[in-house]
């Protein structure tokens, strides 16, 4: 029975160049002439300009990219001075930096660096690359330095 047909709800394609009373017709909504209104223009097509994957020669091909050097993570002597969680005879180490939250740990991808700036009471145990002046306070302070 047709009225027991099911109902369609959803609105068909619009037919395009099938004449004036589709409402699509003669030029089928692309306008008069011209590139656009024929074949069409490829996708990333840019006016005849070099397209962004040759205008960005480093962002093709394998191993085009060089690796990034990063910087490792500064800490001063003073800040080791200051942190409540170091204490004195600590070992100071990555890990110990993690424990006591004074660098999340990936920061620390691509190493730790201890400066010299600042003053240095606390008697400490260094496992990590300092400066010389780092060291220096180090070893003032009544602590040791192992590279």
């Amino acid at each position: 029975m047709l009225n027991k047909l099911p109902k369609i709800t959803g609105k068909s394609k619009k037919r395009v160049g099938r004449g004036w009373g589709s409402g699509k017709g003669k030029y089928a909504g692309r306008g008069n002439k011209g590139q656009k209104s024929r074949e069409g223009v490829k996708p990333l097509f840019e006016g005849g300009q070099a397209i962004l994957s040759i205008r960005l020669p480093m962002l093709r091909g394998k191993g085009k990219n060089k690796p990034v050097s990063g910087k490792p993570t500064i800490l001063n002597v003073g800040d080791l001075e200051k942190h409540t969680q170091v204490k004195n005879g600590m070992v100071i180490d990555k890990e110990s930096l993690i424990k006591a939250g004074m660098v999340v740990e990936s920061e620390t991808r691509q190493g730790l660096k201890l400066l010299g700036k600042g003053k240095l009471t606390k008697k400490l145990t260094v496992k990590i690359s300092s400066s010389k002046e780092a060291i220096e306070k180090v070893k003032a302070a009544g602590g040791e330095y192992q590279s």
